[in-house]
């Protein structure tokens, strides 16, 4: 963070934060990336506690009556509403599983742009995959929902958008577009609350009232980004994505190596 006012670095990170959390372009790529690029960098894990829980918030807030109305029909074991829940919980299993088990390994991946580089390639290929999805009208069941949670998994290297990977694969499945986010945003709030809470845990010393305009600019810049995704996937364009990502990682890896 060398010779850039405190101020200025959390606004450039909470808007690339609310950006790419969504867009199914990698939040975690870019920011190691930028990190990289411009030897950006703040001691302590606080500042991205605050990031994660302002894109978590506009999940909230986009899917508030989604999900009061999931929590209200959820009277029985056998309604649709607790399917639905009972689903989200299993496919968060294994990215909860993978991060904890390998917590170490997989934080010294942010430290690898080339890695991230990569993988960003690889989200791009898979982007551009859905060009060839022809499947339509399926609902979520059990498989499905096992393979969209380890394609969660996945998408904790750096590089691998969480969005686009769970997304493409509901929609490989059958699953329309819709849909598909809106069960990869369902499954994405215990995965990003319990990555924070254990975060929070091991750097609360890091987090000041400064974060603040962090938490509130990741959050707008957050919901406008959802709102963009869910358009984009209503014209069955995610694929549009893909070449920025192909292009990128390129340049990365070029940059980096």
């Amino acid at each position: 963070m060398e010779n850039m006012p405190r101020l200025l670095y959390i606004i450039i990170m909470a808007f690339l934060q609310g950006v790419t959390e969504f867009l199914p372009i990698s939040s975690s790529g870019h920011l190691v990336l930028v990190g990289k690029a411009l030897g950006l960098n703040e001691p302590g894990g606080g500042l991205e506690i605050a990031l994660h829980f302002g894109t978590l918030l506009s999940i909230i807030v986009f899917y508030w009556k989604d999900l009061v109305a999931l929590a209200k029909t959820a009277n029985s074991v056998k309604s649709e509403s607790t399917k639905t829940i009972g689903l989200v919980i299993i496919a968060s299993v294994p990215a909860a599983v993978i991060g904890l088990a390998f917590e170490s390994q997989l934080l010294s991946c942010f430290d690898n742009g080339a890695l991230a580089g990569a993988m960003l390639i690889l989200t791009g290929i898979i982007l551009l995959s859905t060009l060839f999805t022809t499947k339509h009208g399926a609902r979520i069941n059990l498989p499905r929902a096992i393979a969209i949670g380890f394609a969660q998994a996945a998408a904790i290297l750096p590089g691998i958008s969480r969005s686009g990977i769970t997304i493409v694969t509901a929609r490989h499945t059958g699953v329309e577009g819709e849909k598909a986010a809106r069960f990869s945003f369902f499954m994405a709030i215990p995965v990003i609350a319990g990555a924070n809470f254990l975060h929070l845990i091991g750097h609360s010393s890091g987090f000041d009232a400064i974060h603040i305009v962090g938490i509130a600019i990741s959050f707008v810049i957050g919901y406008i980004s959802l709102k963009v995704l869910i358009k984009v996937l209503d014209k069955g364009k995610l694929w549009v994505f893909g070449p920025y990502c192909l292009i990128l990682g390129i340049i990365s890896l070029i940059a980096l190596t």
